[in-house]
């Protein structure tokens, strides 16, 4: 059950590594040391939102990795991700800490959205 209402709360978790990757922080609730090539940093001030942004990693281009976040429990794990090609590019910028909920996201995670979902499991079973 535990796992049915991880992944009924999928939505809330993948919105949560979004903000996360929004902010440069990595699953290990530390930012990310990446810095920008200088053409990149002139390439950015075309763009706007997220994509200009050049002070810290945001992993945003087209926002495609961003829509296509994902977040399934397989077995004993949680396992996040992105359904796009630039999963290993991203990973490998943030030293394979970039898809995870940090550790304190990870405990509102499970008090704002995973626990709810038990609860109502748990009174669907016993028919409360």
């Amino acid at each position: 059950m535990a796992a049915e209402a991880i992944n009924l709360s999928h939505t809330a978790a993948e919105d949560m590594v979004a903000s996360q990757l929004a902010q440069g922080l990595k699953k290990d609730g530390t930012m990310s040391n990446f810095v920008y090539s200088p053409f990149t940093v002139e390439a950015k001030k075309e763009m706007s939102g997220l994509a200009a942004i050049t002070s810290h990693l945001t992993n945003y281009d087209t926002g495609e990795s961003y829509r296509k976040l994902y977040m399934k429990v397989s077995g004993e794990k949680v396992i996040f991700g992105t359904r796009t090609d630039k999963e290993a590019d991203i990973s490998k910028r943030m030293n394979s800490k970039a898809f995870g909920l940090a550790p304190e996201n990870k405990e509102e995670f499970i008090r704002q959205h995973a626990q709810g979902q038990f609860n109502r499991l748990v009174r669907e079973l016993i028919k409360l």
